[in-house]
């Protein structure tokens, strides 16, 4: 995955998935193909997810977590998984110099072990639902004109052609999309 290339091993990370700053970047540069995008925007998943919308950029939120993980000794994989299950279960958490908190969990890469996201009732995070987003990010990316983005007739079109959705009847109900795509909306801080 392309997306990856910004987070360094062994951390596992999806920015599409759980980070705003991240996302507000990536559709302003409209950086691959169709093909290539899609691909980025199927591995979000239909799930409900968690979404990161503090101050932190991907960046700092890896370099802390390598900081924070060396410091407790716990970096390497023969000391991080018995760290995940120290509670009792098999996650930990860590909080992040804003105040967020993050889940640990057990990556499914050998090379990316300590996976990562950010916690369901952390400050600054809030909930979606992953094909929300997902038809948030695709409009975003497709639209060639900002007034497209409210637009009911253009959203269905990229429902039904890109992510095989069927419409929606009206904007009633829709808060969550709505919402999705005006956060997405807002400028790029500098």
């Amino acid at each position: 995955m392309i997306i990856r290339e910004h987070i360094p091993y062994p951390l596992l990370y999806n920015p599409l998935k759980h980070h705003l700053g991240f996302c507000r970047v990536w559709i302003t540069q409209k950086p691959f193909s169709e093909e290539n995008i899609l691909t980025e925007i199927a591995a979000i998943g239909h799930s409900t997810l968690d979404f990161y919308t503090g101050d932190l950029t991907v960046t700092q939120i890896s370099n802390e977590i390598t900081e924070q993980l060396k410091q407790m000794g716990v970096y390497t994989y023969k000391a991080y998984l018995p760290w995940l299950k120290s509670n009792g279960v098999r996650y930990n958490y860590l909080h992040l110099s804003d105040g967020s908190s993050w889940t640990f969990l057990l990556g499914n890469q050998s090379n990316r072990y300590i996976h990562f996201h950010p916690s369901r009732k952390s400050t600054d995070v809030c909930r979606l639902r992953g094909i929300t987003l997902q038809t948030a990010l695709l409009v975003h990316l497709l639209a060639e004109k900002s007034d497209r983005l409210q637009d009911l007739e253009w959203i269905n079109h990229v429902r039904l052609k890109y992510l095989n959705l069927s419409p929606l009847r009206d904007w009633k109900g829709c808060s969550g999309l709505s919402g999705s795509i005006q956060l997405l909306s807002d400028p790029v801080p500098d």
